[in-house]
This record gives structure tokens, C-alpha cells and sequence, in this order.
């Protein structure tokens, strides 16, 4: 596949997309979803569907038996009939734009995806020097009891928010000063937390 039809079809796929987003932000609007349940299962839902939408409608491929393209920008129609090209004068080499577009698309992607490492790499470091309490404060643990799940509990200086990540071994880390607040203050933070975990966020 050349770089100019896979950048169309990247471009269809991000057109399909973005109708994709603004039709289900109609339907939101338009029906009031305002369950956080309810909401959360729909636009998993609409993800999944945009994920799978190069599976429903395959990119568009090269026509069979076409010829390359650069025999035909370069030669002519002679060339398929085994007969001698008339002689060409020199053609200046045409500016690769697809070519770059797609190295400063691909530059990206692989730029996020080192941000994403580097956060990564931030919540192990914290989890390693985070705190662990002996005993977790009342409010906490009536909260995992409510909520129904019990991941691990830490505390850690270097953070201003609370802070929920790990999928097979769960972890919230609240900042050091939450020990300091009032439990009508606590309760509400660690089962917003905990509903993180549960739904596995």
C-alpha cells in the first residue's frame, strides 16, 4: 500500500470516527443518560465499535493488476506493449509530501507512546515509596466495605490527588494530608477511588 492511500484511508477512518463521537453525543443529549453506569457502559461500547471499524470495512487496497505507480509516472503506456519508450526529457523528482506526513504522524504516535511509559514508569516509583499504613483510616475501610472491593491503601508525599492504577493488583494512593481530614470529607473521596477499581478504570 502506498504512503498516499494509506494516508486517505487514515483519513477515513478518522472522519468515521469523529461521526461516530458526534452522533453518540446526540444520543446522550438527546435521551439525558446521566447514569454514570449507564454512561460508562455506552461509550465503552462506542470504543469498542470504533476499534473495530477497519474489521467491519477493510482499507481500501491497490485495484488488482494495477501497475505500479512509478512506472507510471516515469515511463509510458509503451512500456506495457514491449515496445522502446520514446525518449523522455529528465523529470526533477517530485517532493515525497505522503512520505512525510506519514514519518511526522508515525513521530508522534511513537512520542505518546513514551509519554505513556514514562507515567508508567511515575506510578511504580510512587507505589515503591509510597507509605503503607497498618491499619487504613475508619472512613476508608467503611468505604471498601460498602463498595464491596479491598485494594491496597497507601499514602505518599509527593502527591497533591489521590491516585488509583493497577489491574491485577490494584492500588489507591492518597496523598499524606488526607489523614488529616475529616471523615464527611474522607468518605466521599476513597468511594470514588474504590468505584475506580471496581469498575476497572
Amino acid at each position: 500500500m502506498s504512503p498516499q492511500m494509506w494516508l486517505e484511508n487514515l483519513a477515513a477512518y478518522s472522519l468515521q470516527i469523529a461521526l461516530l463521537i458526534l452522533a453518540g453525543s446526540v444520543l446522550v443529549y438527546v435521551f439525558r443518560l446521566k447514569s454514570p453506569g449507564v454512561l460508562l457502559v455506552f461509550w465503552q461500547t462506542l470504543l469498542a465499535v470504533c476499534l473495530l471499524l477497519p474489521v467491519l470495512q477493510p482499507w481500501r487496497q491497490p485495484a488488482p493488476g494495477a501497475p505500479p505507480q512509478s512506472v507510471l509516472e516515469t515511463g509510458s503506456v509503451q512500456t506495457f506493449l514491449s515496445t522502446r519508450p520514446p525518449a523522455a526529457p529528465p523529470r526533477s523528482v517530485p517532493f515525497p509530501k505522503y512520505v512525510v506526513i506519514g514519518a511526522v504522524l508515525g513521530a508522534g504516535v511513537a512520542a505518546r507512546f513514551l509519554w505513556l511509559g514514562i507515567g508508567l514508569l511515575r506510578l511504580r516509583r510512587y507505589r515503591n515509596k509510597s507509605r503503607r499504613a497498618a491499619m487504613s483510616p475508619d472512613s476508608v475501610r467503611e468505604m471498601q466495605w460498602r463498595v464491596g472491593v479491598a485494594p491496597e491503601i497507601l499514602f505518599s508525599s509527593e502527591i497533591s490527588t489521590p491516585v488509583t492504577f493497577g489491574w491485577r493488583q490494584p492500588a489507591v494512593i492518597f496523598p499524606e494530608f488526607f489523614t488529616e481530614m475529616g471523615e464527611s470529607l474522607q468518605r466521599p473521596i476513597a468511594c470514588h477511588e474504590l468505584l475506580h477499581v471496581r469498575r476497572k478504570d
